[in-house]
């Protein structure tokens, strides 16, 4: 878990700050998480919460993307790889959860 501020590269959003603040809200969306019955929308639920609150001081979107397929392995699914899903794409769609607290854009990668 992070103790100092972070920044999300190219874009204004500032995560959570305060190192309580930052464990209680990843606990809230680990009980969150949990509580989802469907695989995919726990999958995706990781993809969109773990980056936006960047619980650590590095590799949050790496592992939202791993936690993602932690359900879909569990209900014996396809893990996602994202061998075929650019950089840019990717980062893009973050930046419309950063920005304007809106999942389409990620949505549309993680289908």
């Amino acid at each position: 878990m992070r103790t100092n501020a972070v920044g999300t590269g190219q874009t204004i959003f500032l995560p959570l700050e305060g190192p309580q603040r930052i464990e209680e809200c990843f606990d809230q969306v680990l009980d969150t998480a949990a509580a989802i019955r469907d695989p995919f929308e726990q999958a995706f639920f990781a993809m969109v919460h773990l980056p936006y609150w960047q619980p650590f001081e590095d590799v949050s979107k790496c592992v939202s993307r791993l936690a993602a397929n932690i359900s879909l392995i569990q209900h014996n699914l396809c893990p996602l790889s994202f061998v075929d899903v650019s950089q840019s794409v990717y980062i893009s769609a973050l930046s419309g959860i950063y920005e304007i607290n809106r999942v389409e854009l990620l949505r549309d990668v993680f289908v």
